[in-house]
């Protein structure tokens, strides 16, 4: 059996791992170690879960590991966390392949700057593509961000590949029954204005926040705002009790904000209303998983919902039938096969 060493960002892989077999942590940000054993690949996680406080101490613990652990390759779940390991194996000094994904890509913009600061961004561009070309393949989750990096550096074609982050499924049977419930769990990039309107405007919908940066006052009654951390196993309990999963997100900026309430959302059966930025990895609209709304209409956030609320029961079953194909196990499939052809 092949053995990968996985990188993660913060030591949080051994504990995520921990809270996932004890059923509190949602599998697919896992991002297919979990999975790699049924491809006759032995994942290996270090076991430090103390808290990270220095990027660079973090660098540094990670190279003294890989460097002291006998390993075929190494599989990095975030590029960015991976700078200094991807850096020396494009020196030659760590010898075993490395497998990375990239959950972005937003290229410094030259023309509007001053000298210095092009300058600046010319450099941190050219750095960042010569340490990602220490990584023998790359897989980009997000096809806009792939389609971006493919554009700007024809070069790598041969070393990156897109495959999106799939769901890990959790609900075996979908609940049918709709009712005027709404919920939104997360806290990047998140903008409420048009939920909040939408909220005072419709006082016979239930709206339920889980941000604890949420600092707007939400005016009504039918709002529940919860601040402070919440289990993923009771997410869980109050995904089930909402019939739609939004997902506000202000601007993806290159990356893929949003992307774990999708895959959440998907894993529970559950309908998508999620603002209309590219960088969300599904074309929520084409596939019928929900409907998208545009940010800064009250107007557009409303169609969205009547839309989910008039073909509720069509939409779930087109979430069940896209889940039979899409989903953590083809994803963890596509990571093993790049390990597998790097080895």
């Amino acid at each position: 059996m092949k053995k990968v060493l996985c990188v993660d960002p913060g030591y949080s892989l051994a504990r995520a791992k921990t809270l996932y077999d004890d059923k509190d942590y949602p599998g697919h940000l896992l991002y297919g170690v979990n999975h790699l054993g049924e491809y006759g690949i032995e994942a290996v996680v270090r076991q430090d879960t103390s808290q990270v406080n220095s990027r660079i101490k973090f660098e540094r613990d990670t190279i003294k590991w890989v460097n002291g652990t006998a390993a075929d390759a190494i599989y990095l779940s975030f590029i960015d966390w991976g700078v200094c390991v991807a850096l020396l194996r494009k020196l030659g000094i760590i010898k075993i392949p490395i497998v990375a994904l990239a959950h972005g890509y937003k290229k410094e913009i030259l023309s509007s700057d001053n000298t210095a600061s092009k300058i600046k961004k010319r450099i941190i561009n050219v750095l960042r593509n010569f340490i990602y070309s220490g990584v023998d393949s790359l897989i980009f989750i997000s096809e806009h961000a792939y389609r971006e990096f493919l554009r700007e550096n024809p070069n790598f074609k041969n070393r990156i590949t897109y495959c999106p982050l799939q769901p890990e499924m959790i609900v075996k049977k979908a609940d049918m029954h709709f009712t005027k419930t709404i919920i939104s769990v997360g806290k990047t990039n998140r903008r409420y204005d048009e939920m909040l309107q939408f909220a005072r405007d419709h006082k016979e919908y239930q709206v339920t926040i889980v941000d604890n940066t949420f600092n707007q006052n939400a005016k009504s009654a039918n709002v529940q705002c919860i601040r402070s951390f919440v289990p993923f196993r009771e997410v869980e309990r109050m995904y089930e009790k909402n019939s739609i999963i939004a997902i506000p997100v202000s601007e993806t900026g290159g990356g893929v904000f949003g992307l774990s309430s999708i895959l959440d959302a998907l894993s529970m059966c559950k309908p998508i209303l999620a603002s209309n930025t590219q960088g969300l990895g599904l074309d929520i609209n084409k596939l019928e998983l929900g409907h998208t709304y545009d940010i800064g209409s009250s107007k557009s956030f409303f169609e969205a919902v009547k839309y989910i609320e008039t073909n509720y029961g069509e939409i779930v079953h087109n979430i069940e039938e896209f889940t039979k194909n899409y989903n953590i196990n083809s994803f963890s499939k596509t990571v093993a096969n790049e390990l597998e052809k790097n080895i």
